[in-house]
């Protein structure tokens, strides 16, 4: 289904999206706003004379809540952005209550007013030059006769057969493919002032794919690959793209928990070049759309149930003794209390069953029916770390570079941080860095680089960890890697990797079998590498 709507966007570069809001209310407060605009003038899309200046941006969302930061968060030296509502946001609550109706503003990324003024041009250019199709959301406050947005057309600008006018009306919300070239021009006497949305919306894929079937007069998904075929032969190239991303079907609309997604196999997180994105940045999130408050409520109802660590090094000392806690889902011989690895009962030959606690968390229980596979899964648990709680520095693989976990965030108060790769007493060097987790999000975490974990808030932190597989495949997941972390080869991030290590002082990658060959722990030529610690 994600395959056949990424080749819709392929053939025809932008979807119609039939959402109607007060578009006149919403230009207006925007409008009031124009003195506050920043120009970008240090962008490659602004830079010649006669344009400079007259593309402007204003963030509703941006890094660190600065409405000012409306770049990329690359520009900015940012490898670990943390996105905020700006104070932009409080002056426009119409806006606000329109964008809340779409999309979860705590999971979007940048959302920002783009304006162009009267002459003002955007040149040509891409948005992601190694994708074939990248996903963008743009709703237009006003499109003024003489403004025209124009796309797929060749990289200096001229048309082909198959460059077209998206079609913009005042009022109107595109799911545009940004990939492909594309350039604006406002011959009007008017500011235009659309908003660009970085995150998910609230439309199934489904629907979505009945919007493009239904605007491009294609009922099945033989038909548009006939049709894009025709293009391709059309353009010269004579084949559709094989990219991983084409091939695929990746867009941010695929999420975790979706209906297809819960019909698909669970794989074990593995492969060489993902590890690779771990050992560099030790996260990588996916996307998820799921009732987190309601699975929190559930595991919250349960806190006198959790069970505490007392002879874990992860709380031994005075302070923190006690308030790191777990409870099973899934377990050992099914007892919610064996929280531990199994070593720590001297079992070699574990049986693992859903416990009792499971029956109690319906929502949660539905959630991850929808990401794993329950009979392939060793420990599912849900982790308390109450109050003023510390877990302190440790490893959860010392023998391994890389480690993954599958870590959901239930709640993610203000003041706490999970903080990794760090060195081993807890002292920070330039690469150590902290997970931007967000309520709702599901990460992937390398646990074998040194982290811990502070909860200065006043609010029981509680997180889901899964010791199993996903159902993401592993090529899924590696772009997904690619996309997060801006590089898109094996070679490239061998490249900055190499840097990193020389940085560290090691000189050179890790050559562990594990570690060259992507391996998990229950494939044989692994040689029984133990692949989850103590916790």
């Amino acid at each position: 289904m994600i395959s056949e709507l990424l080749k819709h966007l392929d053939l025809v570069p932008f979807i119609q999206i039939p959402i109607k809001f007060k578009h006149k209310e919403c230009f207006e407060e925007a409008r009031q706003l124009l003195p506050f605009f920043i120009e970008n003038t240090s962008d490659i899309l602004t830079s010649s004379k006669a344009n400079r200046g007259k593309w402007k941006s204003l963030a509703l969302r941006a890094i660190d809540g600065d409405f000012c930061k409306t770049s990329y968060y690359t520009h900015y030296g940012e490898k670990n952005p943390c996105f905020q509502m700006t104070e932009i946001a409080e002056r426009c609550p119409k806006i606000i209550a329109f964008l809340q109706s779409i999309t979860d503003l705590q999971k979007c990324e940048a959302i920002r007013l783009m304006l162009l003024e009267p002459g003002g041009v955007v040149p040509v250019h891409t948005d992601a030059r190694h994708l074939d199709v990248l996903p963008s959301v743009n709703i237009a406050l006003n499109m003024p006769a003489g403004c025209d947005f124009i796309i797929d057309c060749r990289a200096d600008g001229t048309r082909n057969r198959f460059t077209r006018k998206v079609p913009f009306k005042d009022g109107d919300l595109m799911l545009l493919n940004v990939a492909k070239y594309h350039y604006v021009i406002n011959n009007s006497s008017l500011p235009r002032i659309h908003i660009m949305l970085s995150g998910l919306l609230k439309v199934s894929l489904e629907e979505l794919l009945t919007f493009a079937r239904t605007q491009n007069k294609l009922h099945s998904r033989k038909e548009v690959i006939q049709k894009l075929r025709k293009k391709y032969i059309g353009l010269g190239p004579g084949s559709l793209p094989q990219s991983v991303n084409y091939k695929l079907g990746f867009t941010m609309f695929e999420k975790a928990n979706s209906p297809t997604r819960k019909k698909l196999p669970a794989y074990w997180v593995q492969g060489k070049e993902l590890f690779r994105h771990l050992d560099l940045v030790p996260y990588l999130r996916i996307p998820g759309d799921f009732d987190y408050q309601g699975c929190y409520q559930e595991a919250f109802k349960l806190l006198s149930r959790f069970v505490a660590h007392p002879n874990n090094v992860l709380s031994e000392t005075v302070e923190s003794q006690g308030r790191w806690k777990s409870l099973a889902l899934r377990a050992l011989d099914g007892d919610e209390q064996k929280t531990l690895y199994q070593t720590h009962y001297h079992v070699k030959e574990p049986q693992y069953e859903m416990t009792k606690v499971a029956s109690l968390c319906p929502k949660t229980i539905t959630f991850l029916h929808g990401i794993t596979d329950f009979d392939k899964c060793e420990r599912i648990r849900f982790m308390l770390l109450e109050p003023g709680a510390r877990i302190h520095v440790h490893s959860d693989a010392r023998n391994l570079d890389v480690c993954p976990s599958v870590n959901i965030a239930l709640n993610m108060p203000e003041g706490c941080r999970f903080v990794v790769d760090c060195n081993e007493d807890g002292s920070h060097h330039k690469f150590t860095c902290e997970v931007p987790f967000v309520a709702g999000d599901i990460m992937i975490v390398n646990i074998a680089k040194f982290h811990y974990v502070v909860n200065n808030s006043n609010v029981p932190r509680i997180h889901i960890i899964i010791n199993g597989p996903v159902k993401f495949t592993p090529e899924e997941l590696m772009l997904r890697a690619r996309i997060q972390n801006q590089l898109d080869s094996e070679k490239k991030i061998i490249h900055e990797l190499v840097k990193k290590y020389k940085a560290m002082g090691e000189g050179a990658l890790p050559q562990s079998l594990q570690y060259k060959m992507g391996l998990h722990k229950d494939d044989p030529r692994a040689n029984g590498f133990p692949y989850f610690g103590i916790v």
